[in-house]
């Protein structure tokens, strides 16, 4: 039977320095930058407009999948 894979979607250094015992993590990197511009956007949108008048959107902020050996077939 396969081992699962593992992946986490916090992106940090470490992931890929593990010890020789363990596998590296592959991780989901959200451009951070990216993320905050489209959140303040959409505050700036609703202070203008108005709560009531700009309804929940669903945004997707730029990400890279970061592939290492968690993820990888042997």
């Amino acid at each position: 039977m396969d081992e699962p894979a593992q992946v986490t979607r916090h992106h940090y250094e470490s992931a890929a320095q593990t010890p020789p015992t363990m596998e590296a993590v592959t991780t989901i990197s959200v451009d951070l930058d990216d993320l905050a511009k489209k959140a303040v956007d959409l505050l700036m949108q609703r202070l203008e407009h108005g709560y009531d008048n700009y309804p929940p959107q669903r945004l997707t902020a730029k990400y890279q999948l970061v592939v290492r050996e968690s993820t990888s077939r042997q």
